[in-house]
């Protein structure tokens, strides 16, 4: 079977899109999800999951999204993704009539400005502060666990120089995070996991994500639940400017009384890099 597809970048979360008027039932997309975000003999571009593009499944939308983790998991939003979603909807003429789109049956508005979107969300379905996390009888790390449709385990760097070492944007964030990706208080699906570190006013934030089981460019939900930390642990009032590893800014924003959250916001690039087609033998699509 041939796929068109779009290689995309939301702030240097990377995605490969593909578009069907209706969903193909002889594919299995969580068996191909591999094959369509990595490396080999079909993909020839590395990226960090795959977006399906629909026609509206549910009423007063203006499309639907499916969204898959490199290793076939689904079902959790994917904060860049949407964004990316709606950039490529905009651009293969998708009439955006009513701004707002479907993912794992939420319906999410969007707004556009230029190359800027702006996905919004619900309140946090649960903020757990000072999670004690122990790795082993040496290791153990206190954070904030989040919830905004994907889980996030957020820590402050700065509270575990000693641990970590001296250099943000170099320590081993891929072998550091695996055991508390995995760790028995975030079974079954566990967690992302965040490290930010203020610096001249900026927040600099590095991912490590589940599905892919890597450090990623960008984290859109992962720059919600930091900015929502930083809310509760520094005193930060929106807009929160957020520096993921690629260095492409994102903007969280929310109103917030003293008593909880609204109007949650996240806002920043998508641009297409690359579109292919690529041939997949069809005894692997099932």
């Amino acid at each position: 079977m041939d796929f068109e597809v779009t290689y995309m970048s939301g702030a240097g979360n990377l995605f490969s899109v593909v578009h069907f008027n209706q969903l193909p039932n002889e594919i299995d997309f969580s068996k191909i999800a591999n094959l369509l975000c990595n490396i080999n003999e079909y993909n020839h571009f590395r990226t960090e999951g795959l977006i399906i593009i629909l026609p509206n499944t549910i009423e007063n939308t203006d499309f639907n999204v499916l969204f898959y983790n490199p290793d076939g998991s689904t079902g959790m939003m994917c904060g860049n993704g949407g964004r990316c979603a709606v950039y490529y909807a905009l651009k293969k003429g998708y009439p955006c009539k009513y701004n707002q789109f479907s993912l794992a049956n939420i319906i999410y508005k969007y707004s556009i400005f230029e190359d800027q979107i702006t996905l919004y969300f619900n309140p946090p379905q649960q903020f757990s502060p000072n999670v004690d996390i122990e790795i082993d009888e040496n290791i153990s790390y206190i954070g904030d666990f989040v919830n905004v449709g994907t889980l996030h385990y957020v820590i402050n760097y700065d509270d575990f120089i000693e641990e970590l070492g001296s250099d943000f944007f170099n320590f081993d964030i891929n072998n550091i995070s695996i055991p508390i990706r995995n760790h028995i208080e975030f079974s079954p699906i566990g967690a992302n996991v965040n490290f930010y570190h203020i610096e001249n006013n900026n927040v600099f934030l590095r991912t490590f994500e589940k599905g892919v089981e890597a450090e990623t460019g960008a984290c859109g939900t992962g720059a919600i639940s930091t900015a929502i930390s930083l809310l509760w642990k520094k005193d930060l009032h929106p807009p929160i400017n957020i520096i993921p590893s690629s260095k492409e800014k994102l903007i969280v924003g929310f109103d917030f009384d003293g008593l909880k959250l609204s109007k949650i916001y996240l806002e920043g690039p998508a641009k297409i890099l690359n579109q292919v087609n690529i041939s997949i033998s069809d005894n692997l699509l099932i």
